[in-house]
């Protein structure tokens, strides 16, 4: 017996440090990735604010309701939030585990089992979708200059992550946080290799818009704005 406990014991102290190597070069990637930027380079043309917005763990993208390129209410009908007018001004997006969004509002609701469904490819993905009468600049609200070819990239890149039947956005009914907020089945599976945030930096290399090269953290991507 002693010599079953002696092995199991190694074996499991071989399973921790595995593990703890495999933070600290996770970590290491998060600081190099996070630091090196792409799309450097200054833009010229007509320009387009949009904003990031993070809230110190995820991040979404905010983009102007209206404009020549695109018409984001007719993808999210106001008629299918609770209070959404043409008052509103804003709509933000943003890409995560599904379990985490529709079974976690607050830290406190964290299971262990939702968690370990999304880090390690196991569960589906959802895409958040808000309504905003006004966008705020702060520490956690960035205001980013596009051009125009950018934002039609963005659009791109945001319209193909939404999941579809016949042609139509799939509401998941009754699960917003609040009255002006609704959630939609979207394609791709969250993973310690594409989080939420990873996500949104894909979308702004993809548009050609100025990003670190890795950023599975808020803190790394929003830094630069």
């Amino acid at each position: 017996m002693t010599t079953l406990l002696k092995k199991g014991f190694r074996i499991l102290l071989k399973i921790v440090k595995g593990f703890a190597i495999f933070v600290i070069l996770y970590f290491i990637c998060y600081w190099i990735g996070s630091n090196i930027l792409v799309n450097k380079n200054k833009v010229e043309g007509q320009m387009i604010e949009i904003f990031i917005r993070s809230n110190g763990v995820h991040t979404d993208l905010i983009f102007p309701v209206k404009t020549s390129h695109i018409n984001w209410d007719t993808l999210f009908p106001a008629t299918t939030f609770k209070a959404v007018d043409t008052n509103f001004r804003y709509v933000a997006m943003g890409w995560g585990d599904k379990g985490f969004y529709l079974e976690t509002p607050t830290w406190a609701d964290l299971k262990a089992s939702t968690a370990f469904k999304a880090v390690f490819f196991l569960s589906s993905s959802a895409m958040h979708v808000s309504y905003h009468q006004n966008v705020k600049t702060d520490a956690n609200t960035k205001s980013i200059k596009i051009t125009t070819e950018q934002y039609k990239r963005l659009i791109q890149f945001y319209s193909k992550n939404f999941e579809r039947h016949k042609n139509q956005l799939q509401l998941i009914a009754n699960k917003g946080y609040t009255n002006c907020d609704n959630f939609y089945e979207a394609k791709g599976t969250y993973s310690f290799l594409k989080t939420c945030n990873i996500f949104t930096n894909n979308a702004l290399k993809e548009a050609g818009i100025k990003a670190p090269i890795w950023s599975p953290f808020a803190g790394g991507l929003i830094k630069h704005y």
